[in-house]
């Protein structure tokens, strides 16, 4: 995971160097608004976090932006290398949807042919570098893979089908127009509807809006400019230059209008913070750059005077720093990171103080979500090697199992699953079904709804087939189903889901299968393990749970969860010296590298259990030494330190558990009271129960502490007689006090007050 953010952090920066680039190419001037998308980038929060998911969203933004710089910059270089052509093929093998933000790159060098400013050997030639890898690679793909497009796509027009486009309309607006999720649905209905949205958007979002508009609406200025201005003024080298129409609408406007329709197409992503968007959010940065350049641009050619000049240059500098500032604070305030608002129960709340340096870090040691923990936990250790599984959420649990087979529910992994291009069986085909209906119908022509609704059969039909698939063919080893109950009880009644899980559920040969294991997912959902008989009955040996331990936490050095999961199980174990030894070490590599509360809490919980103190101690002292300690942290480390007889550190832990939480109630101040009575602190003792008694000055039983503490001082030897004279008048004069609040134990404080007169009377002593 540290390498994958390493190039998601490098491929973001890469992606800032390239839009600089192509505003100032495409501009030919050095100035400061060719830093407007490098600032847009730097301060979006969907930009950050892209960086750092691990995945390829932002190398392909790179490699696009890139490709668009490198061709308005070779275009003019005759002698350079078309290395253009190469990031084209890196960016469409990164991800396939890169060729459709790609198509106006050829559109624009195919318009320069024309125009003869651009040879058409040089074109050629770049054809030529871009089309034979790309050309060798895709043959592969299609041999590899049996399909020119990615299984992913299929999957996501298959639910286009029954979702429709709600989800992309969704995430369109709130993205454009509503960033920090004042509102919770798209609009429907009419145009007064849709713009009364928009006047009911939130203050905030303003910035956002009119940064991307302004952008927007300046770059279309200057792409009319060429148009609209007197022919006169079209042979003016500056304005030729500088704010040519098909070069702005080719390198600005085109990839952008294309990441809107690619969103809309394939109904936006289930994944937070814009995954998608980011293409496009490059190319507002450009128009921003581009538009604002321009007022520059012709204001210098159309005003004489420098003075003018200078105030056009101040408004349009300050305009452009104010939305820009303003959209980096929005961002910093925008508290969601997933885009269905509050209202949706995936809605997750940024942290407070997030930007500070210890939840940075925290984040930074983060590993993998933990819904997806105990699925991955539980496969790891409890399943058959060679097995196969029939299963969904399938990152985490088969990165770490990886002696196991999938079956993807979703589609994503397998053709047949996907979309079964070559296994219909005697499934008809959507042309059989559209013609059947027809001839049902009495009709000559299919309408949209026709061919809809065939299609919606057609994917109906391939589904029960592949479940049946599934079931009396493959007969994985293992099915894990989504089950939503009507509560939170999973032996409650429910339904599984998708489609295809929820006709593998409910398969005659299910009874071939007993559930071995189930767990929560979110709100009434539940994980549901099934295994084959024959096979649920089998168990893992040690050794090979071991050795699946060693090889995840190789493989996933920063996920400490892994660490603690080696140690409980390693407690069960009869281990050979050198597998404690190993153990041993990696417990002691991880109490040094990792300060996460979180990994450490659930070891010291796993070692107390186990009975293991030192360990316990160990792992606590690890939470202090980090400096996120809690209060219950110092609790339980004085609790370890007492049972270890240091009474000292216990002590000195209470006290940093009351700095910690002051708001903490008086049973610590009585145990810190203990711990300086049995240290011979017996002023300090006193203080903690007067402070006690000062918290709850209606509870007699504080006073009774105070007492009876003075009166357990007044009886130790180790004092001198002077101080335990002194220690038993003080109880006498706390015993009354205790005496004149309540009756309760009235005459056995009496007798013990009479007592304390007798023994510490001098004239008592000397008759005695």
């Amino acid at each position: 995971m540290f390498v994958s953010k390493l190039m998601g952090l490098a491929s973001g920066v890469a992606t800032m160097a390239a839009a600089w680039g192509l505003v100032r190419a495409i501009r030919q001037r050095d100035d400061a608004f060719n830093l407007v998308p490098v600032v847009l980038l730097a301060t979006n929060a969907s930009f950050a976090h892209w960086a750092l998911m691990g995945l390829e969203t932002l190398l392909q933004t790179a490699l696009v932006t890139a490709a668009y710089w490198r061709f308005e910059k070779e275009r003019r270089g005759h002698r350079l290398w078309p290395l253009s052509a190469l990031l084209c093929v890196l960016a469409a093998m990164a991800r396939f949807d890169s060729l459709l933000y790609l198509a106006p790159l050829g559109l624009y060098g195919f318009w320069l042919v024309l125009q003869r400013r651009l040879p058409l050997k040089r074109l050629l030639l770049w054809t030529a570098v871009a089309a034979l890898p790309f050309a060798t690679y895709t043959t592969w793909r299609v041999y590899y893979f049996g399909d020119l497009l990615p299984n992913t796509y299929y999957a996501k027009q298959r639910l286009v089908m029954f979702e429709g486009h709600d989800r992309s309309l969704e995430q369109l607006w709130r993205f454009y127009f509503d960033q920090t999720g004042s509102t919770r649905s798209v609009p429907q209905g009419t145009v007064e509807r849709l713009l009364g949205r928009v006047a009911m958007a939130s203050t905030p979002s303003l910035l956002w809006m009119n940064l991307w508009m302004v952008s927007a609406g300046l770059c279309l200025l200057a792409a009319c400019t060429f148009i609209i201005l007197p022919r006169r003024w079209q042979r003016a080298p500056l304005l030729v230059r500088e704010v040519y129409s098909a070069k702005v609408c080719c390198l600005v406007f085109a990839p952008w209008l294309l990441n809107i329709y690619y969103i809309y197409h394939v109904n936006g992503d289930w994944m937070p913070n814009y995954r998608f968007f980011q293409v496009g959010l490059v190319f507002i940065g450009v128009a921003g750059g581009v538009g604002f350049g321009w007022i520059i641009a012709i204001a210098g050619r159309l005003l004489t005077m420098a003075a003018s000049q200078m105030v056009v240059w101040i408004a349009t500098c300050v305009t452009a720093g104010w939305l820009l500032l303003g959209t980096a604070y929005e961002q910093l305030h925008v508290g969601s990171v997933y885009i269905f608002g509050k209202g949706s129960f995936t809605h997750v709340e940024r942290e407070e103080a997030w930007l500070g340096w210890s939840a940075m870090r925290r984040n930074y040691s983060r590993g993998f979500v933990l819904p997806l923990d105990a699925v991955a936990h539980q496969l790891l250790l409890n399943t058959q090697s060679g097995g196969r599984i029939f299963m969904s959420d399938v990152g985490q649990p088969l990165w770490y199992a990886e002696h196991l087979s999938l079956y993807d529910v979703d589609g994503l992994t397998d053709p047949r699953l996907g979309h079964a291009p070559n296994h219909r069986g005697d499934v008809p085909a959507k042309e059989e079904i559209i013609e059947q209906r027809l001839r049902e119908r009495g009709l000559s022509r299919a309408s949209a709804d026709l061919k809809a609704d065939a299609a919606r059969t057609e994917f109906e039909l391939l589904t029960a087939r592949n479940a049946q698939w599934i079931m009396e063919e493959v007969r994985p080893e293992y099915l894990l189903i989504f089950i939503n109950h009507q509560d939170r009880n999973p032996a409650s009644p429910g339904y599984a889901y998708p489609q295809i899980a929820a006709e593998v559920y409910q398969h005659p040969n299910l009874r071939e299968y007993r559930e071995v294991w189930h767990a929560a997912k979110v709100g009434n959902v539940f994980n549901h393990l099934y295994a084959r008989h024959g096979v649920a009955e089998l168990a893992v040996p040690d050794g090979e749970k071991l050795r699946r331990l060693f090889q995840a936490i190789r493989r996933n050095p920063r996920v400490p969860a892994l660490v603690s999961l080696l140690y409980d199980e390693s407690r069960k174990m009869n281990l050979t010296p050198e597998q404690k030894q190993r153990v041993e070490s990696i417990l002691q590599e991880a109490l040094l590298r990792w300060r996460d509360e979180t990994f450490l809490v659930q070891l010291t919980v796993a070692a107390r259990h186990a009975g293991d103190t030192e360990l316990t101690r160990r792992a606590l002292q690890a939470i202090v030494q980090g400096g996120q300690a809690s209060a219950s942290v110092y609790r339980a480390l004085a609790k370890v330190y007492e049972e270890g007889g240091e009474l000292e550190s216990a002590e000195r832990m209470l006290q940093l558990a009351l700095k910690a939480d002051p708001q903490l109630g008086v049973p610590l101040l009585h145990e810190l009271m203990w711990y300086n009575e049995q240290l011979g602190r017996i002023e300090q003792a006193r203080l903690h129960a007067e402070e006690a008694i000062r918290r709850q000055p209606g509870e007699h039983a504080n006073r009774m502490e105070l007492a009876g503490m003075l009166d357990r001082a007044a009886m130790n030897p180790r004092y001198s007689r002077e101080k335990r004279a002194q220690y038993a008048q003080e109880a006498v004069v706390a015993y009354q006090d205790v005496m004149s609040r309540t009756t309760e134990r009235s005459h056995i404080i009496s007798q013990r007050i009479t007592e304390l007169g007798v023994l510490f009377n001098p004239a008592a002593e000397e008759q005695k």
